[in-house]
């Protein structure tokens, strides 16, 4: 994983983020700019105290995840993971 992190290109991402207090996502689509999204890998990942707290979920809940690159003009603009609990996948599924 650590290769993976380390080829993201930060000037690309520098140029990108105009307004660093905001959001990737927030700060590409105000510039309108085309990505792509690469999904490196999805899953579940089980009991992850960590990130269970920053959630506000139990301990031992198992946890959606997934982690992608954004591209752009042909460069990878930063790598992104995110985590959802079972109540952030419901509010999404509806």
């Amino acid at each position: 994983m650590s290769d993976i992190l380390r080829s993201w290109d930060k000037e690309v991402y520098g140029n990108l983020m105009k307004d660093r207090g905001d959001a990737i996502g927030a700060n590409m689509s105000r510039q309108r700019i085309e990505y792509f999204r690469e999904i490196m890998f999805a899953g579940t990942v089980e009991g992850d105290k960590e990130v269970n707290k920053l959630l506000e979920t139990p301990e031992s809940e198992a946890l959606l995840t997934r982690g992608y690159f954004f591209w752009h003009g042909g460069k990878k603009v930063c790598f992104i993971q995110e985590y959802f609990s079972k109540e952030v996948n419901q509010v999404l599924s509806k």
